[in-house]
């Protein structure tokens, strides 16, 4: 007897942010991406101005379907990437609180090929995924997929304040495995 499941009908506990972003970690990972998280839109990081991503993915090769883009002759082959952003919310409440303040993302979205809200389907109604941003439905047990595709931005603003957020992203991961190292280690 053959019989089907739809995920979809399948009541799954409640997921919390840091879930969803072990989830995106186990995405996009080595060696094709690195996934950097919290990342902030100034140098200061923390002032009443700033903006932050939930999470960044950059590709660290071009894959063969990548759209062409307008830089491409000027820009050595082995550099080239994707950026995507990830806005992840896990309750309906904090969904709402974003559509009434959009203006905080697209700080972010414009350093991004594709900007991605990352909910579960309980979290967000179809008809209000703002225009150009993807949706992506966590699940843990690996499955997932795009209710929304994003549309792709093909000249992101790349600029060396965001380059340098990146970087203190990572190195502020970077610290936090090496103080739990040293704390195993004694």
């Amino acid at each position: 007897m053959n019989v089907s499941v739809s995920l979809k009908n399948i009541k799954m506990k409640k997921l919390t942010s840091k879930e969803v972003i072990n989830w995106l970690t186990d995405k996009y990972h080595l060696p094709e991406w690195e996934l950097f998280t919290e990342v902030v839109n100034d140098m200061v990081g923390g002032t009443r101005h700033s903006r932050r991503a939930d999470a960044i993915a950059l590709s660290l090769w071009r894959q063969p379907e990548q759209k062409k883009l307008q830089f491409d002759n000027l820009v050595p082959k082995h550099i080239r990437t994707t950026v995507i952003g990830f806005e992840v919310k896990v309750n309906r409440a904090d969904w709402l609180q974003e559509l009434k303040q959009s203006e905080k993302a697209e700080t972010m979205k414009q350093y991004c090929n594709e900007w991605i809200l990352v909910a579960p389907e309980d979290v967000v109604k179809p008809f209000e995924i703002p225009k150009g941003w993807g949706w992506m439905i966590p699940n843990p047990q690996k499955y997932h997929y795009f209710e929304i595709r994003p549309e792709y931005n093909p000249n992101p603003k790349l600029d060396i304040e965001f380059v340098v957020n990146l970087v203190k992203s990572s190195a502020k991961k970077s610290q936090q495995i090496n103080d739990i190292w040293k704390i195993l280690m004694r």
